[in-house]
Order: structure tokens, then sequence, then C-alpha cells
């Protein structure tokens, strides 16, 4: 379980991004996004979450790191929401605008 909930949102966060992005810049887009979770969530979250752990220790709260830990985890859980927020906008506009694509006869 540890390891399934962040994993868990790479599958759909990249493939709503490759079917948003237009096919010439995708490699780039894919590419930019791996940075981005690489630099932002797993080395800032690492911190951010030792932070958090420090901080409930000093406070003497009774197992600190399983409370962080359960807070990331409804985080990600939660994070379906906006994921469904998002499908819910894309289908009303397109991602791409179509028109300079299509030829005339």
């Amino acid at each position: 379980m540890g390891f399934f909930l962040p994993l868990a949102l790479y599958g759909p966060a990249n493939a709503a991004l490759a079917g948003m992005t237009p096919q010439k810049m995708r490699s780039t887009v894919s590419g930019f996004t791996m940075l981005c979770i690489n630099v932002f969530a797993i080395a800032i979250g690492t911190v951010a979450v030792g932070a958090a752990a420090d901080h409930l220790i000093a406070n003497g709260t009774t197992a600190p790191l399983t409370r962080v830990l359960l807070a990331t985890d409804v985080l990600a859980i939660a994070s379906a929401l906006f994921f469904a927020l998002a499908a819910r906008a894309s289908c009303k506009q397109p991602a791409i605008d179509m028109r300079p694509l299509q030829t005339t006869r």
C-alpha cells in the first residue's frame, strides 16, 4: 500500500498530459513532467514529510510518522477528485484547436 498510492498517479497523469499535448511536443512535455515530479514530489516532498514528523515529535504526538504518512495517503486519494474535475473541464473544451489542422477542399 505504501508504494501503490504515490505511484498510482503517474499513469493517469501522464495519459492526461499526453492526450492534451500536441504530438510534436509530447516528448518534451513528458520529460519536463518527470523532472517536476522528481524535483517537487520526491525531493521536496520527503523533506516536507520529515519536517512535519519532526514538528509532531516536538509537540509530543504519539506515532508522528504514521500520522504524516496517513495524511499524505489522504492527499493522494483526494487527488482523484482533481483528476475528475480536470476530465470534466477537458470535455467542455478541446485541448487542441483543430481548425488550423483541417484541410479545406
